[in-house]
């Protein structure tokens, strides 16, 4: 996992080092949040999020990119009495704050005047920091998640972004548990 993080953090300064004197535009101008939504029949996960990062193109193919990020995550499952994760009696709330890295491959698939769309896929790699259940410290989660994400994002009039995802986790959140997650994922952007 060492070996994953230093590739990881290796790749991103090599790609931040090579266009450092775009990084300052690049970080405003794909400045996002939104959020991930998800429920089933045993728990309700809502996450809210914003963060940066930085595209980088390839000159000989134009239409490829790769995209490395930041987000600052916080979520709230909802955990129901009646479910397979019910603590006790009455719903519960597990809340927890993290960092999310996503690292995606990308494909611009048009670009018209004012409008474009743009299709990637990628790993997501998330450090859970601080986690509450019904506003106690709880300590019974696995703290490093990595999930894939795939979807799609729409630039227009030149200045907004909106993107939709789909994401899956399959390693299990808490520890007690099997509780792997995905969620549907809108966000808006410049």
């Amino acid at each position: 996992m060492r070996k994953l993080l230093l590739s990881i953090a290796i790749l991103l300064s090599s790609l931040t080092l090579s266009a450092q004197a775009d990084l300052g535009r690049q970080l405003w101008r794909n400045f996002n949040f939104g959020w991930d939504v998800y429920r089933t029949q045993d728990y309700r996960w809502r996450n809210i999020f914003i963060g940066s990062g930085y595209y980088y193109h390839f000159e000989t193919f134009p239409k490829v990119y790769v995209y490395g990020g930041i987000n600052i995550n916080w979520s709230k499952y909802t955990l129901y009495s009646n479910g397979r994760y019910g603590m006790d009696e009455s719903n519960s709330y597990l809340r927890t704050t993290s960092f999310s890295v996503p690292l995606y491959a990308g494909y611009q698939v048009f670009k018209t005047s004012g409008f474009s769309l743009n299709l990637y896929t990628g790993p997501t790699f998330e450090m859970i920091v601080k986690s509450k259940l019904d506003r106690y410290p709880y300590d019974k989660i696995n703290r490093f998640q990595t999930g894939w994400t795939t979807g799609s994002i729409l630039q227009f009039l030149y200045l907004f972004r909106a993107r939709v995802a789909y994401s899956y986790y399959p390693m299990s959140l808490l520890s007690d548990y099997n509780m792997p997650r995905s969620a549907f994922t809108v966000s808006i952007g410049f």
